[in-house]
Formats: C-alpha cells, sequence, structure tokens
C-alpha cells in the first residue's frame, strides 16, 4: 500500500459506477497507481439500472438540458466538470453502442440494461477496481486528511482524501 492511493466509493448503482470509472480513468492517464473500491450493501451492482427504461435502461438522453432539472445550478455545476458529450464519450471509449430514439433517449443497441451492466463490469476490470457487495458503509470519518469507513460487521478501513487529483468520494 506505501505510495499507493486508497479510493473508496460507497455505492455500486449507475452514480457509484460512474464516479469508479472516473477515478480509474483518471489515475490511468496521470499513470498513478491507485487502489480502488466500490462498497455496495446489495448482493450485486447496479440493481437499479436493471429496472430503468422498462428493462432497456435510458441511461441518458442527448439533449441534456440543465434547466430541466429541479436543482438546475446543482446540475449546470456537474456539466462544467464532466459534460453530458463527455458521458457519451465514455460510454462509447468502453465499448457501448447505442440507439437513439427521435427525443434523444438513448439506449444499448440490444436494447437490454444487462448490456450496460455487462459493459460496465469489464470496464471496472479492465481498471482493477474492486467491487465489493454485501458490505454497507456504516459511516465515514475524516481523519488527519484520509477517511476512516466503518461497516455493519464492525470492521472499518482507512481511505484516502484525493483533493484535487479525483477529488471525490460518492
Amino acid at each position: 500500500y506505501k505510495g499507493m492511493k486508497r479510493i473508496a466509493i460507497i455505492g455500486g448503482g449507475a452514480a457509484g459506477l460512474a464516479a469508479a470509472l472516473s477515478a480509474g480513468y483518471n489515475a490511468a492517464q496521470r499513470a498513478r497507481k491507485v487502489e480502488i473500491a466500490v462498497f455496495e450493501a446489495a448482493d450485486r451492482i447496479g440493481k437499479s439500472s436493471l429496472a430503468s427504461g422498462n428493462g432497456r435502461c435510458n441511461f441518458s438522453n442527448k439533449n441534456m438540458d440543465a434547466e430541466k432539472y429541479r436543482s438546475a445550478s446543482v446540475v449546470d455545476q456537474a456539466y462544467q466538470y464532466v459534460p453530458p458529450f463527455r458521458v457519451h464519450e465514455m460510454f462509447r471509449e468502453i465499448g457501448l453502442f447505442t440507439s437513439e430514439e427521435s427525443d434523444g433517449r438513448l439506449y444499448p443497441l440490444t436494447n437490454k440494461a444487462n448490456t450496460i451492466l455487462d459493459v460496465l463490469r469489464f470496464a471496472l476490470k479492465d481498471f482493477s477496481i474492486d467491487v465489493v457487495c454485501n458490505r454497507k458503509v456504516h459511516s465515514v470519518t475524516p481523519v488527519d486528511g484520509s477517511y476512516l469507513l466503518a461497516f455493519d460487521d464492525d470492521q472499518t478501513a482507512f481511505f484516502d482524501n484525493e483533493g484535487n487529483f479525483i477529488g471525490y468520494i460518492v
């Protein structure tokens, strides 16, 4: 572990998986050795994604507009950090072929939500990101520039605060 940063992503849903992949991508671009772990309380990642879009997984929209959200200013800030076109590029880069409906909704070309999860699982593996299911994080406590994660089974683990390098624990 010496010299290697450790990053925890809490939650294996769409946002958590995107955060993990972004962290892996950023580390690879900077040739940094980083240990990334996704902790998911459920028995598998991406469960809610399987139900979206009637089981087809409407994962994005070609016509993204922050003003269509209740918290437009928050969404606009997120778009400044990661513009929607970059999200679409990332999905293409990890091997997802998509189809676009007339209203701009994007689906996997297969029209099956499992396709999205399969592509994400392969990408997580490519970046050597650990996925730990059935592991609920009870609390996160800042400690001297790091974070102490406490799990439901009373075990604990330290993870780094990466600041400007990657910059988040979700």
